[in-house]
């Protein structure tokens, strides 16, 4: 088993070795006939693509003033909606202090005619 082992991982060895060696055949390759795009392409297409959108479109100024009204648009928009909620939840708090205010009102005359029930005259007379 240990000789099975060896001889796997001697393979695969090599063959990461003869795979380095293409691949540093074909960079030089590259460098030698300058096609740079192949090389860049081959190697990282994400930066590849964004040379290529930095070249075709210029770098956005954060400090120009349509950034700036965007970022006032954005902000306004953001405190219109904390705004909203913030009414909407003092009105929902408002509305559930009316309804236990009711209710605790409601109780309270309940426990008072509980304890101080109406007097019936009429009853006493025929006792």
């Amino acid at each position: 088993m240990a000789a099975s082992a060896a001889l796997l991982q001697g393979r695969e060895r090599a063959r990461a070795l003869l795979e380095r060696e293409r691949l540093s055949a074909r960079v030089a390759g590259l460098k030698a006939s300058r096609e740079y795009a192949d090389a860049a392409r081959a190697t990282d297409a994400v930066a590849y693509l964004e040379a290529a959108r930095d070249r075709l479109e210029p770098p956005r100024d954060v400090t120009s003033p349509d950034h700036a009204r965007l970022n006032e648009r954005v902000l306004n928009h953001w405190e219109q909606e904390r705004d909203t909620r913030v009414q909407t939840l003092g009105a929902d708090l408002v509305r559930d202090a009316r309804q236990l205010q009711d209710a605790l009102e409601e109780f309270a005359g309940q426990v008072q005619s509980a304890q101080h029930p109406q007097k019936r005259p009429g009853l006493l007379r025929f006792l």
